[in-house]
């Protein structure tokens, strides 16, 4: 995918929305590349290395999951806090 072309700018933003679309797809916790690690990303494809690069979407996934979990509590406290508010004004 990264070796074709289709325009002259966009090719990793590309693969790198392909990654996590087919992560969604087979429900997995997305890999997301951070910015600060494009090099990193970049490197893995130039050389090929699919096992390291397979080592390191896991632990990019690991913490995109620790990610969502934070995200989910905090939403999951906001919501509680809210439900709190309510109840006690309906007293």
């Amino acid at each position: 995918m990264k070796k074709i072309p289709p325009f002259s700018d966009g090719n990793g933003r590309t693969g790198r929305i392909i990654i996590i679309d087919n992560c969604l797809k087979e429900n997995l916790i997305p890999i997301i590349i951070p910015k600060e690690e494009k090099g990193k990303y970049i490197g893995f494809l130039a050389t090929e290395n699919s096992k390291e690069f397979t080592k390191w979407g896991l632990e990019l996934q690991k913490k995109e999951m620790f990610r969502m979990e934070c995200f989910k509590n905090k939403e999951l406290t906001q919501i509680d806090e809210a439900l709190i508010k309510k109840c006690r004004s309906k007293k």
